[in-house]
């Protein structure tokens, strides 16, 4: 495992991401089986493969119409526009009620975390950069396949963990 460490060592939000992959590592796991192994690590796809795997799978669980809403709030909201693998925190606000209810359903499953801002307005942001930059489905990439894509201009936040929905300072 000191193979996983090195992979994170050095980089900002590392932990999260670590315990999300060994999770997900844990679950390949044989019954009887107790050692976790890199073999385990490679199926998985390695630490962002893991992330944009099961991002694929909530994805893929949505209605069509959700998977639009999914695409509109993570590029007009939740990407910085002209960067579109930094991630920028979006207010309850600006965002239209429907897609402030997939926000929300992508917060419960450990995509996007929920906070307050300074003056008490709910945000979301989503969960770690690396979602963004392995995520092909909607990833930096998929801004180029839409003409449409309006965006809000924005600084791009501190990275931020996550644990059980809710967003804590690295």
């Amino acid at each position: 495992m000191h193979q996983l460490a090195s992979l994170v060592e050095g980089r900002a939000g590392a932990l999260p991401l670590l315990e999300f992959t060994l999770d997900r590592m844990w679950s390949t796991l044989q019954r009887g089986q107790d050692t976790l192994s890199f073999e385990a690590l490679v199926e998985i796809g390695g630490l962002e493969g893991a992330l944009a795997e099961y991002a694929d799978g909530v994805l893929a669980a949505l209605a069509p119409s959700e998977r639009a809403l999914v695409r509109q709030l993570f590029l007009n909201h939740l990407t910085v526009l002209d960067r579109p693998g930094v991630r920028r925190v979006a207010v309850r606000s600006e965002l239209r009620p429907e897609e402030w209810s997939i926000a929300i359903r992508l917060a419960n499953e450990r995509l996007l975390t929920t906070n307050r801002s300074d003056d008490g307005e709910e945000t979301v942001e989503v969960v770690h950069e690396a979602l963004l930059n392995a995520w092909g489905t909607l990833g930096p990439g998929s801004r180029k396949k839409s003409p449409s894509v309006i965006g809000v201009a924005c600084s791009p936040t501190p990275c931020a963990g996550v644990t059980r929905g809710t967003r804590q300072p690295c």
